[in-house]
């Protein structure tokens, strides 16, 4: 798929595997992450400067130690910065704690972290209206981990680490299934949501330069940005995402004569 956007007949064409589509203006949504790993790919001619600064990532290469395993992952951020959040539901046959526990946090020790990607996970937590339940949390790069884990190897290591929490708390009993989100595994999202860091901040890199529409030769108006990174408070937030909907349908009311 690509966008030209810059033609001389002034429409914008979406090339798409079996059709092209012409249209006056075209309003990108795609995430983020998208943006970062398919920008220059996706458009033509390329996006102003300003706007690929907003979108630019680079990458540096680390390891995670697991098993006497070293795993190679590669990640980094410049410009606006994208993020990843994975869950883990565990499903157990029958509750097995009271209505007064609302979870279970971890923590490790500086001095007894090796890096592995399981000392990532905030803990596990009940789901409302999901009795069976509980909820995990993991970020980062052992979000991206977690992802290309087998499940048994997966669903060892939660039940490890949760059965060790509660102790003898609970007539604890072991879950009979797990599903886990896999957000930058999906080509139509590459990860969860943005964040604004300290690079985005010194580099004066700020959602507003994401949501500004992008002008062709003539100076008309012919891409325009919505999505919870362009928002310039509530990012990474559904109901910022919404918002920066209203916002570019408002401006394209504005845009278009007689609409």
């Amino acid at each position: 798929m690509s966008i030209q956007w810059d033609s001389p007949d002034s429409k914008v064409k979406v090339n798409c595997k079996d059709n092209t589509f012409e249209a006056d203006i075209v309003l990108v949504t795609c995430s983020l992450g998208v943006l970062k790993e398919k920008a220059d790919q996706l458009f033509y001619p390329h996006l102003p400067q300003k706007k690929r600064e907003a979108i630019e990532v680079y990458y540096f290469i680390f390891f995670i130690k697991f098993n006497s395993i070293l795993i190679k992952v590669a990640t980094c951020f410049k410009g606006l910065g994208y993020g990843t959040v994975n869950k883990i539901y565990l499903e157990f046959r029958q509750k097995w704690w009271n209505e007064g526990w609302g979870g279970v946090n971890f923590l490790t020790h500086s001095a007894n972290r090796s890096g592995a990607w399981f000392e990532a996970i905030l803990g596990f937590y009940t789901v409302h209206n999901q009795p069976n339940l509980l909820e995990g949390w993991i970020t980062g790069s052992a979000a991206r981990v977690v992802e290309t884990l087998p499940e048994s190897e997966l669903l060892e290591k939660c039940c490890s680490l949760l059965r060790g929490s509660v102790g003898s708390s609970f007539d604890y009993e072991e879950p009979i299934g797990v599903i886990r989100s896999q957000w930058h595994s999906n080509p139509n999202f590459r990860g969860s949501y943005s964040f604004r860091s300290l690079e985005s901040k010194e580099r004066n890199i700020w959602a507003s330069d994401l949501a500004e529409p992008v002008v062709d030769s003539k100076g008309v108006a012919k891409l325009l940005f919505a999505g919870e990174a362009t928002h310039s408070h509530r990012y990474s937030n559904v109901h910022g995402a919404v918002e920066t909907g209203w916002r570019e349908a408002d401006r394209i009311i504005q845009l278009i004569p007689n609409s």
